[in-house]
């Protein structure tokens, strides 16, 4: 019998919490429905005479201990706190005395506990949160977690009731700390996290209380209480329907409902949908409030219980006349006045307020009056007061009210008329102006473009002069330098033998080497260096450059190798052609070290390129060129000594362009420098005979 009657208080603390959160949530009638259960238990939970007198032996029992006295003592408490509050007061000091004297923590911690307990019941906050405080003191020394995950949720209930969130969170959340993921604490958890979200959501924390509401929920599957799960998702539909999610609000009422159904809870059931329809008609979800108008009813009907179905009629009429539905909507109204007539219990002030609009927007005055009458009559009675000449003033300033609101709606539409009219003149009228100024600053922009069409046209034309201009000159001074070049060579070869004639001669050749290959690198920068390709022979080509270098050579004991095939024949422009392997060879002349060797092969590569090899003996050429070659930079200062810069080479590089080939320089395996011309065109290495054929 001890542990039902804690099992009961247990309950009824539990109940009286959500009592107290369906009541903040004005849910009125669910707080109605746990309220009768929770006195109900409390009810089974006093225990018979002979159970207070066997706890009344106890105490006055000599071999009794005194730890055994004070939790008799606190046992009468707990049997006498529901009905005999100072009784129950007396017993549970008989309980602390004894506790103290005892030196028996838990007994003390759990008479504070009770102590506090009472006095909460009484309203008395701030003694019980001392008697609390006390209890919290004592009982950390005992190994006991319930008692300490008790007093927690009581000052956290204690501080909701005083509406002091944030105090009522810290409290609750230290509770969840002392219970654990253990069968006997599943129903404390669910509590604890309840109460945290109905916090949260207090608080304006509406992220972090659907958090705590779905712990709720999933420790509410724990329990496998359809009743547990339904009551959890219907407070996560209210935090959903409080962050503005109407979607996942909805969705949580019906899985509410189907676990109400399943339950059989019709009070629930019935309750949640009445619940539910307020919000959805400010959120002017008016399909769903009437699917749960719909639902509600029927299950009202099927229950009989017309306290709750005029409730349904009610939240109708107000969907009706939301709608627009005012037959409908006065239908409901008088149902539900109906009902309330019929059960002997006075009628509700909203549907009276609802039938009388109905009547109104009905042309039908009189009716109208009559329910406005009985409004009032129902007011002035709450207020004490027999109301009857201020019922009737009350009702003829509503009539006047709801006449003045329908001819203020005809005023409001006919200036809606005129400011639609206002509106779209005043939006033509723009129109024109924008058209009108896009027009001009159309204008005005073609007006520019002409203006600059016309500078740049002159701008070219002056461009055009000065490339003329320029023609002109580098032709001028092309022709001079040739002829000058051809005078002074024609002299020089009537100097003699002599080796400082010919010393003076190869000085000559290398300026007018120089000479040309600026003119040629000048032509091809301004493309007016024309191609002309022709299929001739190769190695003839490379014989008569052999022929040319042939004085220099001797002069340094070089040896000059044509390896050239002499069938070997190409399809390209053959004076820039000569041009590239004359620098090219002119080069490697310069930098070969006497004695040394120069050779010129060809080989066909792949995909019908032609490579043309140039190499040398001695040094090898650096990596640092190299660089410069690619970036077409030149190899030396060229102020400090113009023939040693690799303009020859630059030059050649260009030309390479023009004939869509190039060249590379790399090292050579056993010394000195090979620089490789590749070109598109592959060679032919046929017989002349085979090749007319």
């Amino acid at each position: 019998m001890k542990h039902e009657i804690q099992k009961s208080i247990i309950f009824m603390r539990y109940t009286s919490s959500c009592c107290y959160i369906l009541i903040t949530l004005r849910r009125q009638i669910g707080a109605c429905i746990i309220a009768g259960g929770a006195l109900a238990c409390l009810l089974n939970a006093t225990p018979a005479n002979a159970q207070v007198d066997s706890l009344r032996q106890i105490i006055a029992d000599p071999h009794s201990t005194l730890a055994d006295k004070g939790m008799a003592n606190l046992g009468l408490a707990r049997a006498f706190a529901p009905v005999h509050t100072d009784t129950a007061l007396y017993y549970a000091g008989e309980g602390l005395r004894y506790g103290q004297r005892s030196g028996d923590a838990k007994v003390e911690g759990s008479a504070y506990r009770y102590l506090g307990l009472i006095h909460a019941s009484q309203q008395s906050y701030s003694e019980a949160l001392s008697y609390y405080q006390k209890a919290l003191e004592t009982l950390p020394a005992v190994p006991d977690s319930g008692n300490i995950k008790a007093v927690y949720g009581s000052i956290g209930v204690l501080y909701m009731h005083l509406k002091d969130y944030t105090q009522a969170l810290h409290y609750f959340e230290k509770g969840l700390d002392f219970t654990h993921d253990t069968p006997i604490f599943i129903r404390d958890r669910y509590a604890h996290y309840s109460n945290i979200s109905f916090c949260f959501s207090s608080l304006g924390q509406h992220e972090e209380a659907v958090v705590m509401g779905r712990k709720a929920l999933a420790t509410a599957r724990l329990l496998e209480s359809a009743d547990a799960e339904g009551t959890a998702m219907h407070a996560l539909a209210s935090n959903f329907m409080d962050q503005g999610s109407l979607d996942s609000a909805a969705y949580y009422y019906e899985e509410a409902f189907e676990r109400y159904r399943a339950s059989g809870n019709v009070l629930r059931l019935t309750q949640g949908s009445v619940e539910a329809i307020p919000v959805l008609l400010q959120a002017g979800r008016l399909d769903l409030a009437q699917t749960y108008c719909d639902t509600a009813l029927h299950y009202a009907r099927k229950a009989r219980l017309p306290q709750l179905e005029h409730k349904v009629r009610e939240a109708l009429s107000s969907l009706y006349l939301h709608k627009g539905d005012y037959a409908s909507a006065r239908r409901e109204a008088e149902l539900g006045l109906a009902l309330c007539d019929s059960a002997q219990a006075p009628p509700s002030l909203t549907l009276l307020e609802n039938a009388a609009k109905a009547h109104i927007r009905l042309n039908n005055p009189q009716k109208a009056a009559e329910y406005l009458l009985r409004l009032n009559e129902m007011r002035a009675k709450f207020l004490n007061d027999d109301g009857t000449r201020q019922a009737e003033a009350v009702r003829q300033h509503y009539l006047l009210g709801e006449q003045e609101k329908i001819n203020t709606a005809r005023q409001t539409e006919l200036k809606g008329q005129r400011n639609v009219f206002i509106t779209a003149f005043s939006f033509a009228l723009a129109l024109v102006v924008v058209i009108v100024v896009a027009l001009w600053q159309r204008g005005k922009r073609n007006r520019m473009l002409q203006a600059q069409k016309k500078q740049i046209e002159q701008q070219r034309n002056e461009m055009e002069n000065l490339n003329r201009t320029k023609d002109k000159l580098l032709a001028i001074l092309g022709h001079d330098l040739r002829n000058g070049i051809a005078k002074s060579r024609f002299l020089l070869s009537k100097t003699g033998e002599s080796a400082e004639s010919a010393h003076v001669r190869r000085h000559f050749e290398d300026i007018a080497d120089m000479l040309e290959n600026l003119l040629l690198w000048a032509k091809s920068q301004m493309h007016y260096l024309k191609v002309a390709p022709s299929r001739f022979n190769l190695y003839d080509l490379a014989g008569s450059l052999e022929q040319y270098f042939y004085l220099e050579a001797s002069g340094k004991d070089l040896i000059l190798i044509n390896d050239i095939p002499p069938a070997l024949s190409v399809y390209t422009d053959k004076s820039i052609l000569r041009i590239v392997l004359h620098n090219v060879l002119s080069n490697a002349v310069r930098h070969t070290p006497a004695e040394g060797t120069v050779r010129l092969w060809a080989e066909a590569g792949a995909e019908g390129h032609l490579r043309i090899n140039i190499s040398n003996t001695g040094q090898s050429i650096g990596s640092a060129e190299i660089e410069r070659l690619e970036r077409r930079e030149f190899l030396n200062n060229p102020d400090a000594d113009l023939s040693q810069a690799g303009i020859g080479l630059l030059v050649s590089l260009d030309l390479l362009d023009i004939l869509q080939g190039k060249m590379q320089a790399r090292p050579a395996t056993e010394g000195g420098s090979v620089f490789e011309i590749t070109l598109d065109s592959a060679g032919d290495m046929r017989p002349e005979t085979q090749k007319a054929a």
